[in-house]
């Protein structure tokens, strides 16, 4: 599922076995959280995008682990514009288990190509 308008972007992963790490934990993979990231910081900063816009990189992330991301079936992140200029796009998002519990947070910069 994903979710994307206005700034923001909302993706989900079903959580499947090769999904999982974390030195034998149920957890999800790190790569995999940084990932979702990804996703969601791009999706929001691809919805702001103007008609001169023909694409977008990832400059920078940094993802900040603060617990094991576990989950029996779903894991999602939830990104959102923080600010955007005509050729960069600051963002940030969350990372939350099944319960809705933050389990790491994230920060991107993201170029447009015009």
């Amino acid at each position: 599922m994903q979710k994307v308008a206005d700034g923001a972007a909302e993706v989900e992963l079903a959580v499947q076995d090769h999904h999982r790490g974390g030195g034998g934990t149920e957890a999800v993979n790190g790569g995999i959280v940084a990932y979702l990231f990804d996703a969601a910081m791009g999706l929001a900063a691809r919805s702001t995008w103007d008609a001169g816009v023909r694409g977008q990189v990832t400059v920078t992330m940094t993802v900040q682990y603060l617990a094991m991301l576990e989950a029996e079936h779903r894991v999602r992140a939830v990104g959102r514009v923080v600010r955007r200029g005509g050729t960069t796009v600051f963002t940030e998002a969350e990372a939350l288990d099944e319960r809705d519990a933050v389990a790491a947070r994230a920060t991107g910069i993201y170029r447009l190509f015009r």
